[in-house]
């Protein structure tokens, strides 16, 4: 993040791979005089509960943790039984964005 943050044209949005990851990236951008989401919004793909308790709280795409890992399971099973030969079984699941404060998104949320 640091380094982003030095670059001649730094990022002004960061999606992480995680929520674990994107308070790493708020308080590295803290660190360096960065506001978020003022100067950087940041988002990750994880929903974590602490996520709602950081400053800012955080902007997350919340994915159905239960229901993939169930999916996953019924695969497993489906490849023992030999109903599936591929390695690759592709999978859609709803995710829902959850508009908190690390993003702009909840100041357009909240004008729209």
């Amino acid at each position: 993040m640091r380094r982003l943050l030095f670059l001649p044209h730094p990022p002004t949005a960061i999606f992480a791979r995680n929520d674990a990851v994107a308070i790493g990236a708020i308080q590295a951008a803290r660190d360096l005089g960065r506001r978020i989401p003022d100067d950087i919004a940041i988002a990750p793909f994880d929903s974590l509960p602490m996520s709602a308790y950081t400053t800012p709280s955080i902007d997350t795409v919340n994915q159905p943790t239960a229901l993939l890992g169930l999916r996953a399971a019924e695969y497993v099973l489906d490849r023992i039984e030999g109903k599936y030969t591929s390695d690759r079984r592709d999978l859609c699941l709803d995710c829902e964005v959850v508009i908190r404060e690390s993003t702009l998104g909840r100041a357009a949320h909240l004008a729209g």
